[in-house]
């Protein structure tokens, strides 16, 4: 199952300010300086093709990016598959179709510069990678985890179970000893039980028991009758408004009756504002004519000269005239005129002072009849105005609470009419609503009465709600038969248990063998064969669970004795080697020591994994990547995403990482290499002409 990425389309998110499309070759190098999108692009590649969470196998650090693409591969079918970020994924497919371990998918991928196979291993390999890539054993060690130290020490001889008596045998044999007690104990009793004079005083209680039972249909059909009734009962009182509704309709009422009230003495005090309101007005306009009477004052009296002067220019005027002097004619003329207009002007003015002055006297009246003191002067009316303005201000405030409250009321109104309506149409005026409240207060009173004497009459029954019986069974319900034939039983009962006294230790192990308390021989019987055959169900499946996690651990035991010659054979296999030995430039091979400990081996030494430098550690987890992929995907090719995965190397042996990624692309493989560095950039750039179009490069 050769898979290789046939189109890809991530969309703008994150870092990423575009979107990204691309139709891959089969090396593909992605260059973008920080914060361009780089992350963000293999972290989208991971979400769309892998599992995350608990499904998957590798421990994929994602940041919480809000992150949406699609990407067609080939090799999973004969047509191209769509993998989106919700879908169907890679892992999936290839566990399905191929049997290939899900953890494929950490060899496949580098994230951020993290080349570990197995953070949590000093050498970043680990035994439990090397089980699983190159064993195939990381699954018996799953198995073999469950099954216990006790059982995987035990042995069979001659068709028994021999091991310590702790866990899972200690169980089994607790479980065979109880089976044989509750055999014996089985068999007494069902020897003893039906003989003699119980037997008979068992066929009498028997019947009685008929009875009763026909007695206690009817009382299941009575219970239901009264369910019936009690269920009515209940659908009444549930149209009426319960306690807390009526509370709150008795708070709301108080509230109402309270802003009712606050409403009243709001709007008297508002009346005896409004006259001092009146007061404010006239003092405003009193003091604007006040300040326009007394800003021409002085005006002064009439003067008479002007008419003694003008009439004697007159006579002048005449006497010119008489004697022919036109020109003094002519000026005593005009001399007359102008002190005849003289003397209109200041009688004008004269009279209208003494107008302004009984303007003032009214104005002054009237203030001495409003505030009872004389006006004397003009701060006198100032102060007096700015004394009303106070009152005004309350006054206009006083009016808006007012409006305010009667809104609220109206509210309050139409709040309470609406609970009330549904139960009483002469709600809708207050003066009825105490009375309403009463009336449905107690009526609900009255159905509680009702609801509690049928509870009361119904738990007499002692009928459970599942027990009632809807059909009438044809019997009446009758207390006192029924009474006595409890009696009946009980005398009955008791002369059974005093001709069965030899039962009563055999009984007592029997209730201690079930657990109980008490209970009749027929059902403590049933119960007991139920008991025996659950016990030595129990019995028989831990057995068997015993035998065959015996059976798994020797076969394991197996497997584990060939596993280090598996993994020393794959690690010495050409698949592995060839790719260690091209990308170090030095290191022939890698083994295992005995403690574990992987070792890396040139032409004249070997060197700890764990000792390594971080750039030959970072190549050998590389090459190990190629070499384990290789191995799982058995000869098939693949995709490698890798995310700087060299970035540590010295600049000669990052070309042989180069170098070696190119020769998997010969082989079949699709890579796709993600960088910031300028160098890496430039040496796939270089080495990369010889593949043309099937070379692409992307720049964010």
């Amino acid at each position: 199952m050769a898979i290789r990425l046939e189109h890809i389309r991530i969309s703008r998110g994150g870092p990423l300010r575009e979107d990204f499309e691309l139709e891959p070759g089969d090396l593909n190098l992605i260059y973008g300086r920080n914060e361009t999108g780089k992350t963000y692009l293999v972290e989208a590649l991971i979400r769309v093709l892998f599992s995350k969470g608990k499904r998957s196998h590798a421990a994929w650090d994602l940041r919480e990016w809000d992150l949406k693409g699609r990407i067609q591969v080939l090799g999973l079918g004969s047509e191209p598959i769509s993998f989106t970020t919700t879908g169907k994924k890679l892992e999936e497919f290839w566990t399905e179709e191929s049997g290939m371990p899900p953890d494929l998918a950490r060899l496949l991928v580098v994230k951020g510069g993290e080349v570990f196979l197995d953070s949590d291993a000093d050498d970043g390999v680990g035994g439990q990678v090397l089980r699983n890539y190159l064993s195939g054993e990381g699954l018996l060690d799953g198995i073999g985890k469950r099954i216990s130290a006790t059982v995987s020490a035990a042995k069979v001889e001659d068709k028994s179970l021999q091991g310590a008596a702790t866990g899972e045998l200690r169980n089994r044999t607790q479980l065979l000893q109880d089976r044989t007690r509750i055999d014996a104990l089985l068999a007494e009793v069902e020897e003893r039980y039906a003989s003699g004079a119980a037997h008979v005083l068992r066929s009498e209680i028997g019947q009685l028991e008929q009875e009763r039972a026909g007695l206690e249909l009817a009382r299941r059909y009575r219970a239901s009758v009264l369910y019936g009734d009690l269920e009515e009962q209940r659908r009444q009182q549930q149209a009426q408004p319960d306690q807390q509704l009526l509370a709150q309709l008795s708070e709301q009422l108080a509230i109402y009756e309270t802003k009712a009230a606050d409403v009243e003495a709001k709007a008297v005090t508002l009346a005896d504002l409004d006259e001092k309101v009146g007061d404010f007005r006239w003092t405003e306009k009193a003091l604007e004519a006040y300040r326009e009477i007394t800003r021409g004052e002085g005006g002064g009296e009439t003067k008479p000269i002007f008419l003694v002067v003008a009439l004697v220019s007159l006579a002048a005027s005449v006497g010119a005239g008489l004697l022919g002097y036109t020109v003094p004619m002519l000026m005593c003329a005009v001399i007359t005129a102008g002190l005849v207009g003289g003397y209109y002007w200041q009688t004008k003015k004269t009279l209208t002072s003494a107008g302004e002055g009984r303007e003032l006297e009214r104005l002054k009246e009237e203030f001495h009849r409003r505030f009872g003191v004389n006006l004397s002067e003009r701060s006198t009316l100032e102060a007096q105005l700015e004394e009303l303005r106070e009152t005004h201000i309350k006054g206009t405030s006083l009016r808006n609470e007012l409006e305010n409250s009667q809104i609220e009321l109206r509210q309050l109104k139409a709040q309470i009419t609406a609970v009330l309506e549904p139960y009483e149409e002469t709600a809708s005026e207050p003066e009825a609503w105490r009375q309403v409240v009463s009336t449905l207060r107690q009526s609900l009173v009255d159905h509680e009465e009702k609801v509690r004497g049928l509870e009361k009459r119904l738990d007499a029954l002692g009928v459970s709600e599942e027990d009632r019986l809807d059909d009438n069974p044809g019997g009446e319900w009758n207390k006192e038969r029924f009474q006595e034939l409890i009696a009946e039983m009980e005398g009955r009962e008791a002369k059974l248990e005093e001709a069965t006294g030899e039962l009563e230790l055999l009984r007592t192990h029997t209730l201690q063998e079930l657990n109980r308390h008490d209970g009749d021989w027929e059902n403590l019987i049933e119960e007991l064969r139920d008991r025996r055959g659950e016990v030595a169900e129990d019995y028989r499946r831990t057995t068997a669970d015993i035998l065959g996690k015996i059976q798994v651990a020797t076969v394991i035991e197996e497997f584990r004795k060939q596993e280090n010659e598996r993994i020393s054979s794959g690690l010495k296999s050409e698949v592995v080697s060839a790719p260690l030995q091209a990308i170090t430039g030095r290191y022939s091979a890698i083994r295992q020591d005995e403690d574990g400990t992987l070792l890396l081996l040139d032409e004249h030494d070997e060197c700890p994994l764990s000792m390594a430098s971080t750039g030959t550690r970072e190549q050998v987890f590389l090459a190990l990547r190629i070499g384990f992929a290789s191995l799982l995907m058995k000869g098939e090719k693949g995709v490698l995403i890798l995310d700087d995965a060299f970035q540590h190397s010295d600049w000669q042996r990052r070309n042989h990482c180069v170098q070696e990624l190119l020769n998997l692309v010969a082989a079949g493989w699709q890579v796709f290499y993600f960088t910031m560095d300028d160098h890496i950039r430039d040496l796939f750039v270089d080495a990369s002409q010889r593949l043309g179009d099937r070379f692409k490069k992307v720049d964010l």
